[in-house]
């Protein structure tokens, strides 16, 4: 399907389709053009380094403990402790993704994220430079990548580890084409 059909079609939806939290971000008579998440796999690939990070460190104390006498932890006490880390690492970004929505509109780009404390992040149509796709390593190796909505004059946001990230940036240019400038 087109860019210009999916997003006439995305376009048709109800705003009472919008949830309920959210709906009171929108203007009165803003049309929702695409309302997306970042990709399931966000959860596990996205906290990867830390988590490889904690794994090196939670080895190498093991390895500590077994090779000097003094050492006042025992390797098996410190495996565990690595595996709560990595858990409560995958259980904080699992937050983090359920709270993640990243919305086009007819006049602006919102990225909502958190939990507990959501933040809401914003650019209008009119000062958003062309977009652009970038992917790093974990992100392509999936087929996800990271939409960049900058301002003009700097700044900006960012959707991260979207499913389709070409079809978004380019509903996003189609959006910014015809509704952004004027």
């Amino acid at each position: 399907m087109s860019p210009s059909r999916r997003m006439a079609a995305v376009t048709a939806a109800p705003v009472p389709a919008i949830e309920a939290d959210l709906a009171d971000t929108l203007d009165p008579g803003e049309t929702v053009l695409l309302m997306t998440r970042p990709s399931p796999l966000f959860v596990p690939l996205g906290p990867l380094v830390s988590i490889l990070w904690i794994a090196v460190l939670s080895l190498f104390l093991a390895w500590l403990d077994r090779r000097l006498d003094w050492i006042p932890w025992r390797d098996d006490h410190v495996l565990l402790l690595g595996v709560v880390l990595a858990s409560a690492r995958l259980g904080w970004q699992a937050a983090e993704w359920t709270g993640r929505l990243y919305i086009l509109t007819d006049r602006r780009v919102v990225r909502r994220g958190g939990w507990g404390r959501s933040t809401l992040e914003e650019v209008a149509l009119g000062e958003l430079a062309p977009p652009s796709v970038f992917r790093n390593t974990p992100e392509r190796f999936v087929g996800a990548g990271t939409v960049v909505l900058e301002r003009d004059r700097g700044g900006g946001l960012a959707w991260e580890w979207v499913s389709r990230p070409d079809e978004a940036r380019m509903a996003v240019a189609e959006a910014r084409a015809r509704y952004g400038r004027k």
